[in-house]
């Protein structure tokens, strides 16, 4: 009879342990090509308010957003490979994730306007593999600031890739 008790409690206690193992901080590299104007800014502006998106534990599993680099980054972190990754190519989006796990980042997220300049997309890389997803395409705010419910929805989808 101990046995059996003592083998649950050993069960019940992993389980518990593994409920919350998909939970994770993120710190995240952040990289604005409307040059800081909207993406930078709106962004900073949602997290001063310590807004949190219900999607960001739902589906994605993540607990927080930990910390957020946005300027000032190591060598290794090239802009320009980002951008090649997000525009489709494979070889530059492993390098930026090895580049990232190096810097002990878990993914960076790309604020990239399109050609016209009147939409914005947000894109997440991961650190594990390089793969890449998009949020939502977003119409260019005149205010100068994306609502802080439309830019954590993006964040939400783009963050997919950081799983």
């Amino acid at each position: 009879m101990k046995l059996i008790r003592n083998a649950l409690a050993g069960i019940f206690i992993l389980a518990s342990g593994s409920a919350n193992a998909g939970l994770k901080p993120l710190n995240v590299a952040f990289f604005d090509y409307s040059k800081g104007e909207i993406g930078t800014k709106s962004f900073k502006a949602m997290r001063d308010k310590n807004f949190e998106h219900p999607c960001w534990r739902k589906f994605v599993e993540i607990n927080a957003i930990e910390s957020v680099q946005f300027d000032k980054f190591p060598k290794a972190l090239e802009r320009a490979k980002l951008i090649e990754a997000v525009h489709g190519s494979a070889a530059s989006a492993n390098e930026f994730a090895r580049a990232l796990s190096t810097e002990g980042f878990n993914g960076a997220y790309a604020f990239v306007p399109d050609a016209t300049g009147n939409y914005l997309t947000v894109y997440g890389i991961s650190y594990q593999n390089g793969a890449i997803s998009a949020g939502a395409s977003i119409r260019k705010p005149a205010s100068g600031l994306i609502d802080k419910e439309v830019l954590s929805k993006a964040l939400c989808e783009a963050s997919r890739a950081l799983d």
